[in-house]
């Protein structure tokens, strides 16, 4: 089917590591940030944190 999935919900390393023998290659989840407010929203995408990839946005948290 050659389907791109997105795992939710990683929260612990351990978690990644089992995600990613299978070739999970897109996760999103706790590990990698915590939910933000609209207002964080718009502080983060007007700063260099913020970077656009195949219509996705990828957040580096500092």
């Amino acid at each position: 089917m050659n389907l791109k999935v997105i795992a939710e919900g990683v929260e612990t390393p351990e978690q990644k590591e089992f995600l990613q023998k299978p070739d999970c290659e897109e996760m999103q989840g706790y590990l990698y940030g915590k939910p933000v407010t609209a207002d964080e929203m718009t502080k983060l995408l007007s700063s260099n944190v913020i970077k656009y990839k195949h219509n996705l946005i990828l957040v580096w948290f500092l």
